[in-house]
Formats: C-alpha cells, sequence, structure tokens
C-alpha cells in the first residue's frame, strides 16, 4: 500500500535533528539533478509542458494559479534498483507459458485479459504476465503491463488537492493506464526516509506487499520511492470512490516479494476526470444506505479531502 504516515507510526528520536533533516535533502537535491540530466526532460511548447521522450504525450498544465512545477522532477520510465537491492536472475526459476501468440489462459489457468487488453483479473489476485522464457512475442496478449502505457496523461494543477492526473481522451473500464515506477528501495531505507518525507508533508514510498495478508507477521521487503525520480503516476490523488485499482503483476522476478504495481480503471472515464485510487486499500468498507461508513480522527490518519459522497472523512494509514 501507499504509505503516507510513517512518520505518525515510527516518530522521530530526539537524536533526530533540523542539521540532519538539512543534510539529508541536500543529498536528494544532489541525486535529483544529477539523475534530471536523463532522456525524459522537461520540454514547453505552445500549449503546455510535456517531458521529451515520453510517448504517449504526457502533459503538465497549471490552469490554476501561478505554482511553477518542480523542474527537478525526474522522469523515468521503468523501475530503478537501488544498489541495495539485488534481485535473483536464474531464469531457471521462470516457468514458461506452453503458447506460441495468443496465450489464452496459459497463467494459473485463466486468462488475466480479454481480447482488447482489458483486465478480467478481481481485486486482490495477482496478475502472472509471460516472462523472458516464454516463447511468444511481444504482441502477446499476457505482456499488457510489459508493453506499456498507451493513454496519454497530463498532470494538472487542482483547486484543493495540489498536482492530480487526467487522461485526455476516455478511457473504457479496465484499461491498464500506467505502472507506479521509481527507486526500488529495501524496506529498512523506506522507514528511515519516510520519517523526513513526513515531515515535509509529501511522500512517494509505495510498498511492494501483496504477498503479505492479516495471516502472516511479514512486512515488506521492497518500496519504490517516487520522490527521487518517477513517472506520471505519482501525481495520482486519493479518493474514498476510487476509479482506478491497483494489481500486484508478476513477469520478471519469481521474487514473490517484489512485484509491478500497475493501474486499472474500475470504470469508464471520461476525458479530463481527475484519476484516483484509494490510498487505503479497502474495498470492503462498509457502507450506510449511499453513504460510506465515516471514520473519526485517529494518530496516522489524514484529512480526505475527495469530496465524494463516499468520503470517508479521513484516509486512516
Amino acid at each position: 500500500m501507499i504509505c503516507l504516515a510513517r512518520a505518525a507510526r515510527n516518530k522521530l528520536t530526539l537524536k533526530s535533528s533540523v542539521e540532519e533533516l538539512r543534510l539529508f535533502f541536500s543529498k536528494i537535491q544532489v541525486v535529483k539533478k544529477t539523475s534530471s540530466r536523463e532522456e525524459c526532460p522537461l520540454q514547453e511548447d505552445k500549449s503546455s509542458l510535456y517531458f521529451a521522450g515520453v510517448e504517449p504525450r504526457v502533459a503538465v498544465v497549471n490552469k490554476i494559479d501561478d505554482e511553477p512545477f518542480d523542474e527537478d522532477f525526474v522522469y523515468v520510465k521503468s523501475l530503478v534498483l537501488s544498489d541495495k537491492v539485488k534481485l535473483p536472475n536464474d531464469v531457471g526459476f521462470f516457468i514458461p507459458c506452453a503458447c506460441t501468440s495468443k496465450c489464452d489462459g496459459c497463467h494459473e489457468g485463466s486468462a488475466n485479459y480479454d481480447s482488447m487488453g482489458h483486465i478480467m483479473v478481481n481485486r486482490g489476485v495477482p496478475v502472472y504476465e509471460c516472462n523472458r522464457v516464454c516463447p511468444c512475442g511481444s504482441l502477446c496478449g499476457n505482456r499488457i503491463v510489459q508493453n506499456g502505457r498507451k493513454i496519454p496523461l497530463e498532470i494538472f494543477k487542482t483547486r484543493s488537492k495540489g498536482w492530480g492526473l487526467r487522461s485526455t481522451i476516455n478511457i473504457p473500464k479496465g484499461t491498464f493506464v500506467d505502472e507506479y515506477v521509481g527507486e526500488v528501495i529495501p524496506q529498512e531505507d523506506a522507514e528511515q526516509r519516510g520519517k523526513f518525507y513526513d515531515m515535509t508533508g509529501r511522500t512517494y514510498l509505495f510498498d511492494m506487499d501483496f504477498h503479505i495478508t492479516d495471516d502472516n507477521d511479514e512486512t515488506a521487503q521492497y518500496t519504490i520511492d517516487a520522490y527521487l525520480m518517477g513517472n506520471a503516476t505519482c501525481f495520482i490523488n486519493h479518493s474514498c470512490d476510487a476509479n482506478l485499482a491497483s494489481y500486484a503483476v508478476y513477469s520478471d522476478s519469481m521474487d514473490t516479494s517484489f512485484h509491478h504495481i500497475a493501474f486499472f480503471t474500475t470504470r469508464a472515464i471520461r476525458a479530463y476526470e481527475e484519476l484516483c485510487f484509494d490510498y487505503e486499500g479497502l474495498p470492503g468498507v462498509k457502507e450506510v444506505g449511499k453513504y460510506a461508513q465515516k471514520l473519526t480522527y485517529e494518530e496516522g490518519s489524514f484529512e480526505c479531502k475527495c469530496n465524494s459522497i463516499q468520503c470517508r472523512k479521513y484516509i486512516r494509514m
């Protein structure tokens, strides 16, 4: 799940000082400026800012106020492993499909996608796409997430929630929108970074924790940190009535604790409608009539600003 409240759960110790905070963010800014010399710089045309080398287009617009977009934001197209993350690369652990083209239902006995590439798997069920040892090609229908985003996106300034994300075209239900990417770091680094990020009120940590259930005591081994580098998905805001859902997608690693996080639409979405998902990840929240059960404030929660009829008032993390 996305981690917006690590500091609330893990208070900074008295040893943590203003000087430590200053040094921490100074180091981050050096990394960001160094990383910004890459293949997707922010450029400008007559209509908007956009990221060069990114297709379909990802634009940046602000028609609300004069706040500039962060020019140091580093756009990356895929996950970037930190020096501390080493994944096994033994292809002997991969299970190939027996298909040569379409791959209809060859993994786990059922199809992940329909003929239009729309997700058919229920929320909470992992998606196993074809991998590097499968005999099928890149056009295989079971490589939707691997083959990347097909939807043009726009990062835009909202009236009350900072920057948000929307599509410039209509999107059918079940469509893959994009993958959450950034730097993959070990859990211990995520805990430390989260303490500092939450002091600024902004954090982009998303745990790879699909394999963790209420029945085990495990914690996520890896976390995606999109503070240093990321893509448009780190601007997706929360809504208690979300139109996106996140799925764990396995393809290039047999490590159950390492998976991709992909966003699919839960209903048809109109062009320029804001894209949102539920940060809390509680699809079974009890409803009373048309209204979701209202939550009361507790430590580690944030006031919700989604303003939907299903709003729970607070995001409980």
